[in-house]
């Protein structure tokens, strides 16, 4: 009876260990990374979370841009924005000429972007801080009209907001954060970790390349 006991309880543990194995193996092949051994299963975690927080769909970031208003010059303003992102989590921004924020952009491109959790904005947050880039449009017979990375980034933010007809008008144009200087995120505990722009790049293209 002993003998038997100690063979299930031998096969049992042999079979964790062995799943364990697998499991840690699939794991780290499943998100391509050189040093299984070294893996940092939190490091995964946080980018995890914050994959989730960026491309909610239906979301708004609060935007701040530096005035060049007379009366509050160089001063920062703030304002809420729908935005979508790009397969390398790069922010898209859709924004009128006829905004202060437009003029502001054009003045000086030097932004900074919280997200937050969609309807609990006091949660965990990302704060992106960098340039934001026109994309340009197309001139022909001497009219303007939407370039081919125009018409590519409308239809995504439309994946991201389909209810933005708007964006269709000749007044909106698409702004990306495609010169990113820094990536801060917060947590619901309010602790805060700078992220490698390197590593955050990276994860959004393993993610669509793995999923």
């Amino acid at each position: 009876m002993y003998t038997i006991l100690l063979l299930l309880l031998t096969c049992t543990i042999g079979t964790q260990a062995y799943s364990g194995q697998i499991f840690k193996s699939f794991y780290v092949e499943k998100n391509r990374q050189p040093h299984s051994y070294n893996y940092n299963y939190g490091k995964y975690d946080v980018f995890e979370k914050i994959y989730e927080l960026i491309s909610q769909k239906e979301n708004f970031c609060y935007l701040s841009t530096i005035s060049n208003d007379k009366q509050i010059l160089n001063h920062p303003v703030g304002n809420v924005l729908p935005y979508a992102v790009n397969t390398y989590g790069l922010p898209l921004l859709s924004i009128s000429d006829n905004t202060r924020q437009f003029n502001y952009i054009e003045n000086n491109n030097a932004v900074s972007l919280l997200i937050g959790r969609k309807g609990s904005p006091t949660k965990d947050r990302i704060v992106l801080t960098g340039t934001l880039k026109k994309i340009k449009n197309d001139f022909k017979d001497g009219l303007l009209i939407p370039s081919k990375d125009t018409l590519i980034y409308k239809n995504l933010f439309t994946k991201f907001h389909k209810n933005s007809l708007w964006i269709e008008y000749p007044e909106y144009h698409i702004f990306i954060l495609n010169n990113i200087k820094n990536i801060l995120y917060i947590s619901e505990k309010n602790e805060q970790k700078t992220i490698s722009i390197k590593d955050y790049v990276k994860y959004f293209l393993q993610y669509h390349i793995n999923y």
